[in-house]
């Protein structure tokens, strides 16, 4: 299924004339009711670092309504993010459609996935560099040992 749906994303015109023998033109020109759906369940992760960031502009001092006002800064800004994944995918090609289904969005502040990977001494930059093959095999991991019902995790850093 996830190796279907990158297909579709990258090549949908090519991956629909390899698999349907159609040319692009013929499969625009299917009826509404004889498109196929593809059905795509999206996990959003954010990580500490985006937890961080928002939270910078979070105007509470208190602390339980920072927190709170961070987390629905976070929710709102990653709500319009998802219904712009999900109109891009719905605008790809006539012919099928691609359903983006949200499953929810984990705010983890206590993530290590990119804090372990942080690289140190490798630029002049304020904001720290992270090592992304390295991130993305520690998100890998959590992934693998986590219970989700997704069938696609999307992980967000700042």
């Amino acid at each position: 299924m996830k190796m279907l749906c990158i297909c579709l994303c990258f090549i949908a015109g090519a991956y629909l004339s390899v698999v349907f023998g159609a040319d692009t033109k013929d499969i625009n020109k299917l009826d509404d009711d004889k498109q196929m759906t593809y059905n795509i369940e999206l996990l959003m992760v954010a990580d500490n670092a985006v937890f961080n960031w928002w939270g910078g502009l979070a105007e509470s001092d208190e602390p339980y309504a920072r927190e709170a006002e961070t987390a629905s800064l976070i929710n709102q800004y990653y709500a319009f993010v998802f219904n712009g994944i999900r109109e891009r995918f719905q605008s790809v090609i006539k012919g099928f459609k691609i359903d983006v289904s949200f499953v929810g969005l984990l705010i983890n502040k206590t993530s290590t996935w990119t804090e372990d990977a942080r690289e140190t001494g490798t630029t002049n930059s304020l904001r720290g560099m992270v090592d992304s093959r390295e991130a993305l095999h520690n998100f890998l991991g959590w992934v693998n040992v986590t219970e989700h019902t997704a069938d696609h995790i999307m992980l967000f850093t700042g």
